[in-house]
Order: structure tokens, then sequence, then C-alpha cells
């Protein structure tokens, strides 16, 4: 009996990885056709709600990843102090996730992070008007972050 318990505990766990995979997965794919029509509603916000171009950082404290991105992030956070919006939001637990969403609503991101809450860690990169014009998911180097934010400068 207590094998069996043990057996179907892993069986679980695999299928809940397979699941989380395919939900990636699926993100992933989709995510160059529906980037524009995911933020359809939260584009309609005033120029006077955002302040210039804006980094949204979705992440977990228990990601290891995630905290290998934390120190380019907070030294770009840093670089663009004046010129750009970051925006960090903890999906980690339940109250942090609703307390991110709460956030991701004031700032017209609610469908952006509806959408990309479990693809950690994920950085979107919007325009002054609310459009986002990239979302690089995982680790990446410092360059392709300052590209992408350059760009969402330029755009003004």
């Amino acid at each position: 009996m207590l094998s069996l318990k043990w057996v179907s505990g892993v069986v679980l766990r695999y299928s809940d990885a397979i699941t989380k995979i395919l939900a990636i997965t699926t993100a992933l794919l989709l995510a160059p056709f529906l980037s524009t029509a995911v933020l359809a509603e939260d584009s309609a916000a005033s120029n006077e709600d955002k302040a210039g171009a804006m980094v949204v950082f979705i992440n977990a404290r228990t990601c290891p990843i995630c905290a290998r991105l934390r120190p380019i992030l907070d030294d770009l956070e840093i670089e663009y102090k004046k010129k750009v919006r970051f925006v960090r939001l903890d999906v980690t637990d339940t109250k942090d996730r609703q307390d991110s969403q709460k956030v991701a609503k004031s700032l017209q991101l609610g469908s952006f992070f509806a959408f990309y809450e479990d693809t950690y860690p994920c950085v979107g990169i919007f325009d002054e008007k609310g459009k986002c014009l990239k979302e690089i998911y995982g680790m990446n180097d410092k360059e392709k972050y300052v590209v992408a934010i350059n760009k969402a400068l330029r755009d003004r």
C-alpha cells in the first residue's frame, strides 16, 4: 500500500510536469500571433497613465533562473531610471499572484499577466502606448534586453 501511494505521487508529479510543459510550449508557439491581440483591451489606456516605456518582469522567488535574471534587470533599472518604468510581478504563491494581478490590472496589463503568469521568467517590453513590443522568456544576456528597451524608447 505504501509503495502504491509513492508510485501514484510520482505519476501525479509527472502528469503535472507534462501539463506545465504543454502550457508553456503552447504559450511560446502562440505568442507571436497573440501578443498584440492579447493586449488589445489593455492598450486602450491613455498616454497619461504611461511613463514612457515599461519593462514587466514576471518571476517567482523560488525560481533559480529568475534569481539569475534579477541582477541584470536591477542594472537596467538603474541605467534607464528616468526613461523606463520597471514592474516586477511575483507569482511565487497565491497571495503574491493576487497582489501582482491587482498591480497588473492597475497598469492596464491584466491580459498580459493572465496570459504569461505561468511562464516565468518572462519579461515584456512595452512602448509608451502600452503595446507589447517584445516578450523575452528565460535567461538571456543583457544586450537582448537593452536592444528591446531601446526600440521601445525609439518608437515614441
